[in-house]
C-alpha cells in the first residue's frame, strides 16, 4: 500500500513537471495535471490539495535534483583550484544530462523568483549553513593565504555561475550563425568546462609580481 501510494505520487509528479514546463505555473490546470498523470482529479487533491501545493513539490524535487547533483561530492574542504574545477564541470554537465530540469528552472527563476530562492535557500544547506558561503569562505581563506590574487568571493561566483549557465542559454543559438560542422559543435560542448576553468583560474592566480 505504500508503495502504491510512493508510486502514484511519483507518477502525479512526473505529469506534473510536464505541464509545468509546457505552461509555467500560471498556465498549468489541475485538470490537465491529472490527464497527464492518468489519475482522477479528486486523487491529485488528495494528495496535494491545491495547484500551490503540486507546484511547490515540483519546485523542490527539481532543485533537490538538479543543485544538489552539483553540490554534493565537491570535498569543500580541498585545495581550492579542484574546487573551482569540480564545480565548473559539475554544473556544465549537469545542465547538459539535464536539459528540461535547466529549462524548468531558469523559468521559473524568472517567473517565480521568490518561491524559488525560497526552495534554493533550503536546499543548500549543508549543516546549518549553505554551500555557497562555505565556497566563499574558502575564497576568502585562498586570497588571505595569498593562494590566489584578491578577488570578490561573490563575483568570482556570479562569474562561474554566469560562464556556465549562459553557454547552455546562448550557444545553440550562436551555432546556428556558425558553420561549425555537428562534429566541431560536440567538441566545443565537451571541452566547454576546461575551457571556463582555464579562464576563470588565470583570472584570479596570484601572479609573480602581485
Amino acid at each position: 500500500m505504500v508503495t502504491d501510494s510512493k508510486e502514484s505520487e511519483e507518477k502525479i509528479l512526473k505529469a506534473a513537471f510536464s505541464v509545468f514546463l509546457r505552461k509555467g505555473k500560471a498556465g498549468a490546470r489541475m485538470q490537465e495535471i491529472a490527464d497527464e498523470a492518468g489519475v482522477n482529479k479528486s486523487l491529485l487533491h488528495y494528495y496535494f490539495r491545491s495547484k500551490d501545493k503540486i507546484y511547490l513539490a515540483v519546485l523542490k524535487h527539481t532543485v533537490e535534483n538538479f543543485i544538489l547533483t552539483i553540490v554534493q561530492d565537491l570535498e569543500l574542504t580541498s585545495d581550492l583550484k579542484e574546487i573551482i574545477k569540480k564545480l565548473i564541470s559539475k554544473q556544465i554537465n549537469t545542465i547538459k544530462e539535464n536539459s528540461q530540469i535547466f529549462q524548468f528552472f531558469m523559468g521559473e527563476v524568472w517567473m517565480n523568483p521568490d518561491e524559488v530562492k525560497n526552495v534554493f535557500r533550503e536546499t543548500l544547506k549543508i549543516l546549518d549553513k549553505s554551500a555557497l558561503l562555505v565556497i566563499m569562505e574558502r575564497i576568502e581563506d585562498a586570497v588571505r593565504r595569498k593562494e590566489i590574487r584578491k578577488v570578490s568571493p561573490f563575483q568570482l561566483i556570479v562569474n562561474i555561475f554566469s560562464l556556465d549557465i549562459f553557454f547552455a542559454i546562448l550557444s545553440p543559438i550562436l551555432f546556428e550563425m556558425t558553420d561549425f560542422t555537428e562534429a566541431e559543435r560536440a567538441a566545443i560542448v565537451e571541452n566547454r568546462a576546461e575551457e571556463v576553468f582555464n579562464f576563470v583560474w588565470e583570472s584570479i592566480r596570484l601572479r609573480k609580481e602581485e
